[in-house]
């Protein structure tokens, strides 16, 4: 696997629209349709057949058949070229088919040579996801940490630059960790290589058996300031206390996690930023 380093965020390099970028949905005509007798009819009356315009329908499964499960999802268009069936992870939900179905086809399309595309679908979750796009963007470190100084965060902690940039990485959900890289779609799963779990902050430093013998510490020297948990990395981070600072930076120096480096993956270029002009969400 080859990551590229860049000196600023790749994301700075795109047009500012793409931050912003909404795209059009409609629930309306869904649920008339749904209520309507005839709603074969009536979904051709709404959505009527028209040149360079192509209609995409998706969905989701889990069955169980036994003691077997199976989990996947499909995408259908009386265009060949966007019919698509896939299985994915036994243990995934009818919900993470439903975006596993959008993602897809979202990047299937992104270079096709027509005007516009209509996605149907039945998940209103997604609808959700794809209308706050644009309003998620930076609200993880504003609601966790954001603290109005003219001082940084570490001013006076006596952390090292290197502890610093490690910490900083968790309080902006930026880092190497395989679920980090798997949402950018770098690496090909999100499992930590423990095997028991998802490769997140909180895993790696509660929960994964490959730092058990670390944790021990770290748990001692937290529990001489606050005695009871459960405990999160992000609240603990966020009560500013040095000395837990302290204990923090000595955890992720002494265990094997890949907070510490972090490559940028190569951008998408502009041309993929918007990969469809409409979407609507037919329930």
């Amino acid at each position: 696997m080859k990551c590229r380093a860049y000196h600023v965020t790749p994301s700075f390099e795109w047009e500012k629209k793409n931050d912003r970028y909404t795209m059009r949905y409609d629930l309306e005509n869904g649920k008339e349709i749904a209520k309507c007798k005839f709603p074969n009819k009536k979904f051709d009356l709404k959505f009527p057949e028209k040149e360079n315009i192509v209609q995409i329908f998706t969905d989701g499964s889990k069955m169980k058949k036994g003691s077997i499960t199976h989990v996947g999802f499909a995408t259908w268009s009386k265009m060949d070229e966007f019919n698509f069936t896939c299985t994915i992870n036994d243990i995934a939900s009818i919900y993470t088919a439903e975006c596993k179905a959008l993602s897809y086809l979202i990047d299937n399309i992104t270079n096709k040579n027509y005007s516009e595309f209509v996605i149907f679908s039945d998940s209103k979750k997604n609808e959700k996801i794809l209308i706050n796009l644009s309003k998620n963007k930076g609200t993880f470190y504003f609601e966790h940490f954001y603290v109005n100084k003219n001082k940084p965060w570490f001013y006076n902690t006596g952390l090292s630059r290197k502890s610093t940039v490690s910490i900083n990485r968790i309080r902006c959900d930026h880092n190497s960790l395989n679920s980090n890289l798997y949402r950018h779609k770098i690496v090909d799963s999100d499992l930590c290589k423990c095997g028991e779990d998802a490769d997140t902050v909180e895993h790696i430093f509660w929960c994964c058996k490959l730092s058990k013998s670390e944790r021990e510490t770290l748990l001692k020297e937290i529990r001489k300031e606050y005695k009871i948990g459960p405990y999160s990395v992000i609240n603990l981070l966020a009560l500013s206390n040095v000395r837990i600072l302290n204990t923090i930076s000595e955890f992720i120096d002494k265990i094997d996690c890949k907070i510490k480096n972090f490559n940028h993956a190569k951008p998408r270029s502009n041309s993929e930023k918007v990969p469809c002009d409409t979407v609507f969400l037919a329930l």
